[in-house]
């Protein structure tokens, strides 16, 4: 979205994108509108990233979540973290789960530049944010496999169903101490930490552990 042209633009890839059969997929860090104007505006299967911007116009810019927000996840929207290393607030995404408000998928929005930031380092290591943030294991666990894949259409994933990839990454939680921290100097602490053993693509092991020998 860009500010100065308003919702225009997302209005217009939404109508291009109602044409053609796709879905639209948004960055919402600091909108041109309060979030829940944005959110309504989207389709099932549209993807709202950034929900814990902590930017201008963020979920508690009005002092709580906009019902909109919540209307537009019950009725299909999917709502994605995507923290990477500057579009993530810890004080937001703190006060939105202590309110219950759960994102569909977690995410990384890694890329070239960011890869090994120690804001948002790997998938792992935002699982492991959430979990120390309030959600659990479970949670953790469905939002970045089971809806992360039907947010996708990847219908072959996300699954451990007989007959489907095998595309498995087994985990194991190591207890230790652990501090996260985000652009404005916000910190949170947590006590347990997600670790790959062994991945698993297409019914091969890339990676093992030797801890899984």
């Amino acid at each position: 979205m860009i500010g100065e042209q308003g919702l225009y633009p997302l209005e217009k890839t939404i109508e291009l994108a109602e044409h053609y059969g796709k879905k639209v997929m948004i960055h919402a860090t600091n909108p041109p509108e309060e979030m829940g104007t944005v959110a309504e505006l989207l389709r099932p299967g549209d993807i709202l990233s950034h929900i814990f911007h902590g930017t201008g116009l963020h979920l508690y810019a009005t002092g709580s979540i906009d019902r909109k927000i919540r209307d537009s996840q019950d009725r299909g929207v999917i709502i994605d973290v995507s923290p990477g290393q500057g579009n993530f607030s810890l004080a937001v995404a703190k006060r939105a789960i202590e309110d219950k408000f759960y994102p569909n998928t977690l995410s990384t929005d890694l890329n070239a530049s960011n890869w090994n930031n120690p804001m948002v380092f790997s998938l792992t290591a935002v699982m492991s944010k959430f979990m120390a943030l309030g959600m659990s294991l479970n949670d953790v666990i469905r939002t970045t496999t089971v809806t992360a894949a039907k947010a996708m259409q990847e219908v072959d994933l996300g699954t451990l169903k007989l007959g489907t990839t095998a595309d498995i990454t087994a985990l194991k939680i190591i207890q230790k101490n652990v501090l996260f921290f985000d652009k404005f100097n916000n910190t949170l602490y947590g006590d347990q930490i997600l670790s790959a053993v062994m991945t698993i693509v297409n019914g091969k092991i890339l990676y093992q552990s030797t801890e899984t020998l």
